[in-house]
């Protein structure tokens, strides 16, 4: 029964995602191999997107429709000031413009003191010395204009399973020529740049037939996968569903306003503010719940490795207790001290998703 329950659940929270991604969903949940794992194209480009550009969005596109554009159209993007260097420190050092903090990989990459310092704290890196701030941001700043190269070169675009297994390591766009021009590869390719060039030319039906024809020809690929299909495809889509719900920053803002309400509420006595701030804390327990399940549907374990999830646990545990001593002393006043540390738990970990 409880499986069946959750089967349901999945089901529905996947229908549900495929609203709220729209006509990215089949590229946002394509599997692509990076970091020793299997996971979302969406979470890929919200990574990758972050670390060049200092935000998880771009001039108004989401993180995925950025990576397409810089694979659709390197050359134009190249001379696009997109890499972030946030440190004036090392503007400074690389004579720079100090009040401007975003830089063209063309510009950056031909600059004469950015080429002969990135080189010193490689060998330094090499030596495994330790960096200084300004060499930190020496080296991040490298590892951005490395990163913006391979993804619009295609070879970081490991979404390709190997012709065998599809746990070996996948193959990535870059690599595409060197397999052998079977049908299925060549249907792709040409399905691929049909795909880029309907997006240039903003042409979304075709954009959005061609990607659903990308999924399904590289579900086609690896002969372990001909009958399963894509490895971990309901995790993949709860992962993006996870990722765009964000589900605690609801809770927080629930918990808050329940918090606030049942102040309100003490002061003026009125009924209905309790009943929509009861309401109000329904649905931050909710978020949080749904949250904390869909932690650890997707990681496949119970979110308590890092300090981030830590403190989303504990936020809940907090709230529930709130109940139990509520009941045990007939007083809410635990619940309402409970809505406003889970809240100041969930906004840091909001905030701070890293930590």
């Amino acid at each position: 029964m409880k499986k069946h329950l959750l089967k349901h659940l999945k089901i529905l929270l996947l229908l549900f995602s495929a609203l709220i991604l729209g006509g990215w969903s089949e590229l946002k949940t394509l599997p692509i191999q990076h970091g020793g794992r299997i996971e979302p194209l969406d979470t890929f480009s919200k990574d990758v997107v972050r670390l060049v550009t200092g935000k998880s969005s771009f001039q108004g596109m989401q993180s995925i429709e950025v990576i397409v554009a810089w694979l659709a159209d390197s050359a134009q993007w190249a001379n696009k000031p997109i890499v972030q260097v946030s440190s004036g420190e090392l503007r400074q050092k690389l004579n720079l413009p100090k009040d401007q903090k975003y830089f063209s990989y063309q510009e950056l990459i031909q600059h004469p003191s950015l080429q002969q310092y990135g080189e010193e704290v490689f060998h330094k890196n090499q030596r495994e010395e330790k960096l200084s701030p300004i060499e930190q941001a020496m080296d991040r700043l490298s590892t951005q204009l490395l990163l913006f190269e391979k993804v619009s070169q295609g070879e970081l675009w490991a979404i390709i399973p190997h012709p065998e297994h599809h746990q070996e390591n996948w193959l990535s766009l870059a690599q595409l020529k060197d397999l052998p021009q079977t049908p299925n590869v060549q249907e792709f390719a040409v399905t691929l740049h049909g795909m880029l060039t309907a997006y240039t030319q903003k042409d979304w039906k075709t954009f959005q037939l061609t990607s659903l024809k990308i999924k399904q020809l590289l579900s086609e690929f690896s002969k372990d996968m001909t009958n399963g299909g894509y490895p971990y495809s309901t995790t993949l889509g709860l992962e993006v569903f996870y990722h765009d719900f964000h589900p605690f920053r609801k809770a927080w803002i629930f918990y808050l306003i329940a918090g606030l309400g049942f102040v309100l509420y003490l002061l003026t006595h009125l009924k209905l503010i309790k009943y929509l701030s009861s309401i109000s804390l329904a649905l931050a327990l909710s978020a949080h719940l749904l949250g904390f399940y869909l932690r650890c549907t997707v990681t496949g374990r119970p979110p308590v490795g890092t300090m981030y999830e830590s403190v989303v646990w504990v936020s809940l545990g907090i709230m529930i207790f709130s109940f139990w001593i509520s009941y045990q002393f007939r007083n809410a006043m635990a619940i309402l001290l409970a809505c406003f540390v889970s809240a100041i738990g969930l906004i840091l970990a909001d905030q701070f998703p890293l930590i």
